[in-house]
């Protein structure tokens, strides 16, 4: 059973919303279909089940699990609840999804590990924008409402070994013999906006080449050509 929301109201406005495309159809909830063979998702839906689990995380994931793989089987299990049912004591069906399906937990637990990471990424870059521990602690990112949470973070991303490791990541990515043409966006952001377009969640490998490849210009580098097609 899956407890009220208290983090955001902007939960109550999405909630509002997914309970009218529900009545729109129906009153059943919103189907997904999920491929075994991928993982992919289907239907026209895709991205609002994407939108809930980016909201799932930023509201509900615990904020002192450092990685993913980190996190403890209950909290994923319980965010998988939170996805696929309103937070009320009915265990109304947002989404017609089958968690006792291999392929779907799988699938939904990877979009979690990656908007985790990305959020993960996005703390640290709001306590980058303060000159010191002490301001950023006063200036806590809108999706932590626990002080001692965020000074937590604080303390984490002030500690010698956290910048070490982030030295580090920076050095492995500058060594990377290609970079995307996304932009600022994230490569969920893009595989997001083509599911938008034609109702299919995008595979990782149509979105490495989405963002590597235009057919202008064609691949950015023989790099990434290559690795595109060793990817098969």
């Amino acid at each position: 059973m899956v407890a009220p929301n208290k983090r955001n109201v902007r939960g109550k406005t999405r909630g509002v919303i997914l309970d009218k495309l529900i009545e729109a159809n129906g009153g059943k909830p919103l189907p997904i279909t999920i491929k075994p063979s991928d993982g992919k998702q289907t239907g026209k839906y895709c991205e609002k089940l994407s939108n809930e689990i980016g909201l799932t995380v930023r509201q509900h994931a615990p904020v002192r699990v450092e990685k993913w793989k980190q996190m403890p089987r209950a909290e994923i299990n319980t965010m998988l609840d939170r996805i696929k049912f309103f937070p009320c004591l009915t265990m109304k069906e947002k989404f017609a999804l089958d968690l006792t399906q291999e392929h779907v937990k799988k699938s939904l637990e990877k979009q979690l590990s990656d908007r985790f990471r990305n959020w993960r990424c996005d703390l640290h870059k709001h306590f980058k924008k303060f000159p010191t521990v002490v301001e950023a602690k006063r200036n806590p990112h809108e999706s932590v409402s626990n002080q001692e949470d965020w000074d937590y973070l604080c303390d984490r991303f002030s500690s010698e070994e956290f910048k070490r490791r982030s030295a580090i990541n920076s050095v492995n990515r500058s060594k990377m013999p290609f970079h995307h043409r996304g932009g600022s966006r994230s490569f969920i952001q893009h595989g997001l906006q083509v599911s938008t377009e034609n109702g299919e969640m995008v595979g990782q490998i149509e979105l490495f080449k989405l963002v590597h490849w235009k057919s202008q210009d064609g691949w950015i580098n023989q790099e990434a050509r290559d690795y595109y097609v060793r990817l098969f």
